[in-house]
């Protein structure tokens, strides 16, 4: 019994007996009231913030595709905004941002890329005229070859010729822009 009487307050008082467990009957009904409302509130705020986090996870895979494929289209004269878009979307989507040399190589039309083509590189160099070969001398296959020889290098220097007027004329409409 005794042991009983050291667990329970002992108060001369009635009153504050009362009061002190009106007390605690109110805050642990607060606490309850509490917990009914807000744990709902916070499993809501919750679910709606993952909602939205895999909502805008499936838009941005959807601009990523529409960026890809524009940025897989053959390039044209009048694309330049839209591959520059295609290329900000997926540089924001990425982990590792594009550098803005790789940016640029991305967004660049196709004749821009002509410049930093290693194996057109030959191609937009000055050239002279194909030479000219004296042929009296040789024999009918040798003329016949060597004619076959001239003709093909007149046509490549045309066609040379025609690339790097091309060229410069991309160029200079670029330049002005």
């Amino acid at each position: 019994m005794q042991n009983h009487h050291l667990q329970k307050r002992s108060y001369k008082n009635p009153l504050k007996r009362a009061l002190s467990e009106s007390a605690l009957d109110k805050s642990y009904k607060l606490a309850q009231t509490f917990a009914l409302i807000v744990i709902p509130l916070i499993i809501a705020a919750a679910g709606w913030s993952a909602q939205r986090s895999i909502s805008e996870t499936g838009i941005r895979k959807d601009y990523v595709q529409m960026a890809l494929k524009i940025l897989q289209e053959p390039r044209t004269g009048g694309d330049d905004d839209i591959r520059k878009w295609a290329v900000e979307i997926i540089d924001v989507s990425a982990p590792i941002h594009f550098t803005s040399k790789a940016g640029d190589q991305l967004s660049a039309p196709a004749f821009r890329m002509l410049h930093s083509n290693k194996l057109l590189m030959p191609t937009l160099e000055k050239r002279d005229e194909c030479p000219t070969v004296e042929i009296k001398n040789l024999s009918k296959t040798d003329q016949e070859q060597l004619n076959t020889l001239q003709s093909l290098c007149e046509r490549n220097y045309r066609d040379i010729f025609l690339i790097q007027e091309w060229d410069n004329l991309f160029t200079k409409s670029t330049q002005k822009q």
